[in-house]
């Protein structure tokens, strides 16, 4: 608590009159970049057009974000640590939260299959949370190479991202085809 309220130019205990414990920090950085994801996904979920499209302009706005928040991801990381008893309070709070954005995208997939812009076979839950994975790996990958004024880097991992892109939309689409097992 001591480095936190060094770093934040403040007493301990002006710390301590907002957070008693390190693990309340940390799960108010995270519940903080959330309502970010939260606001994003909220946003592209109410623009207009199919929900691939819709799908597509998340997946863009979801790697920027990514980049822009690299820092909730080490959050993320320090929470998982939180130990049973009065942590599990907190990772209870933060898997409703993380439910409920997997929730949002999943709505987005659902619709998708009934406007015919998906595949009508989709699992929306599941591909809601293999589309949010893979973003955030594409977003880490991307901020940990793509070191600022270094555009270069920064063409090829958008190059990635959109290839990445490109084919989760394909797979999710009506242009996919199943493969044919082998025999």
């Amino acid at each position: 608590m001591r480095d936190i309220a060094d770093a934040a130019e403040l007493s301990k205990g002006s710390l301590y009159l907002q957070f008693s414990r390190k693990e309340e920090i940390i799960l108010a950085l995270i519940l903080r970049s959330l309502d970010g994801l939260e606001r994003l996904i909220e946003a592209e979920a109410a623009k207009p057009g199919s929900a691939r499209e819709r799908l597509e302009r998340l997946a863009w706005a979801y790697e920027a974000y990514a980049i822009e928040n690299h820092d909730a991801r080490d959050y993320i990381r320090q929470a998982s640590g939180f130990q049973r008893g009065s942590g599990s309070a907190y990772r209870r709070v933060l898997r409703e939260r993380i439910d409920r954005l997997y929730g949002m995208a999943a709505a987005i997939f659902a619709e998708g299959s009934k406007d015919g812009s998906l595949r009508p076979d989709v699992e929306a839950a599941k591909v809601a949370r293999l589309f949010t994975v893979g973003m955030g790996l594409l977003g880490e990958r991307a901020f940990k190479l793509c070191p600022a004024g270094s555009p270069v880097s920064a063409a090829e991992e958008e190059a990635l991202s959109g290839g990445f892109i490109e084919l989760f939309m394909y797979f999710i689409s009506g242009g996919y085809q199943h493969a044919q097992p082998r025999r």
